[in-house]
Parts: structure tokens; sequence; C-alpha cells
């Protein structure tokens, strides 16, 4: 489970990620910004290039024209990240739209907001995120699958209790290599 984040002052719904990147040795905490009219999640070039996705290599992922709010075209590049973190739960194969020209917000979009059931906490005012553990979204020809975290941390260290981040990410990535395959 993860909460959403109200910032009141700018009025927007931000959500804590970290992702993985494009070689799996690399994380990076990445905060979006909740927009249910975006289908699809978005991610500024500069995060993407700063995780080793080259420009060279975001050029050659399937290309899309798309309109932004402001009526303004853009070309743009699905790129599939290996695999994402929300809280205890984590994403494989999570698609993403970024641009080379132009602007482009962190913006966490439909196909991460229909990967969870979503529960109002009303003693806080605040909506959490239930994870669903195996669900699949097919975004193209991609099939994102959510998993709970607990299911990729070996059992004896899930008895010790809390694991450390570091720790979560490099059981993350231990299990999608072996893993990847059949994802």
């Amino acid at each position: 489970m993860f909460n959403l984040i109200f910032d009141g002052k700018l009025r927007q719904v931000l959500v804590q990620s970290t992702l993985c990147s494009s070689d799996r040795t690399e994380v990076q905490k990445i905060r979006f910004k909740l927009d249910t009219g975006a289908s699809i999640t978005t991610v500024k070039p500069s995060d993407l290039l700063q995780l080793g996705y080259t420009r060279k290599f975001i050029e050659t992922q399937p290309k899309i024209e798309f309109t932004v709010a402001t009526d303004k075209k853009c070309i743009g590049y699905y790129v599939t990240i290996p695999w994402v973190r929300f809280g205890d739960a984590v994403c494989f194969n999570f698609v993403v739209l970024t641009v080379l020209e132009g602007t482009l917000h962190n913006l966490l979009g439909m196909n991460a907001i229909e990967m969870f059931d979503w529960t109002l906490l009303f003693s806080s005012g605040l909506f959490a995120a239930d994870k669903i553990s195996g669900k699949r979204l097919k975004v193209g020809e991609t099939i994102q699958k959510l998993f709970s975290i607990e299911e990729l941390i070996p059992e004896t260290e899930r008895a010790s209790g809390a694991v450390p981040d570091a720790a979560l990410e490099r059981y993350i990535a231990e299990w999608y290599s072996m893993n990847s395959e059949t994802l």
C-alpha cells in the first residue's frame, strides 16, 4: 500500500516512486503528479537520461504523435522501464511516455492508476492504493505486471522485520533477473 501526498500550496496530488535504470544497476526516486486525464505515465527526458537511457536508445522506441492539454502537437516515445516501485508494490515492464524535444512533466497516468484498487482513509482524508498481486495491464504490446514486494523478499529477510530500501531494490533486481523471461 502507498499513500498519496496532497500538496495544498500547489493543489497537486503527488506519488513517490523508485525507477530502475536501463541496465538495472541504478535506481532513482521520482515524484509524480497524479493525473487522471493522462492515459499513460509520462517521465521527463532528463530523468530518463540520468537513469542511463540514452537519446539514441529512446529514438529506437515506439514513436507516437500526441497532443498535450495546450493543444500543442508533440512527438513522444514509449519506453519500457524494467521495474518501478510504488510503496510496497512493484510494477514490472512499466511503460512510460517521454519526449526528446519540448517540456514534459512527471505525470502518473491511468496505466499506473488502473493497476491498483483505491481506498479512502476517512481518518486522514487521504486515498491509499492497495496492491493487487499479479494484476496485469496491457499497454501497447507490453504487459505490465504488479506484485507485492513481500513476494520478492526471501522469507528469512521478511521474518527479521523492516528491510532497508537498498536491500528491497536488490531483491527486486534479483527477482527480475531470474523471472524476466516469463514476465
